[in-house]
């Protein structure tokens, strides 16, 4: 007698390939958010604060928003005469994040200016650094 047999076959790969995205891309945001508000720790910290305009400007954007418009009024109503930055180019696809600073004088702080006796006082990589994981984790989390 022959060996009956039935061949079911279910391709969900485009469905799990949108979950997997949409999962892996609440990732990066909560990450980036978690970056942002690690900088602005790491500015306090650092004593760079004369009228908190620095800390204000730090933002998070992605594909579907833009925080540097808010950024750039907190840094306004706090002083008036804060210099802006050039915006960067707004990430394209939404597993990407980009967290930025709007003032200026941001990336002096950062890296140091010894031509203006401005010391390396780094806030932010060392705020990208401490959530190197995070994104992992978070991941991990939004696909269980």
């Amino acid at each position: 007698m022959a060996a009956t047999s039935i061949r079911v076959t279910l391709d969900n790969t485009e469905k799990i390939k949108r979950l997997t995205r949409a999962a892996i891309s609440r990732a990066v945001r909560k990450t980036a958010f978690a970056i942002q508000e690690e900088t602005a720790t790491n500015i306090q910290q650092h004593g760079l604060i004369d009228t908190g305009a620095m800390r204000s400007s730090v933002y998070v954007e992605t594909k579907d928003e833009n925080g540097h418009g808010t950024a750039v009024s907190g840094a306004k109503s706090l002083n008036p005469e804060a210099p802006i930055a050039i915006k960067g180019k707004a990430p394209k696809d939404e597993l990407e994040a980009r967290v930025a600073v709007a003032t200026e004088y941001a990336i002096y702080h950062e890296m140091g200016a010894p031509g203006a006796g401005i010391p390396a006082r780094p806030f932010m990589a060392p705020a990208a650094e401490k959530h190197q994981g995070t994104l992992q984790r978070l991941a991990e989390e939004e696909l269980s």
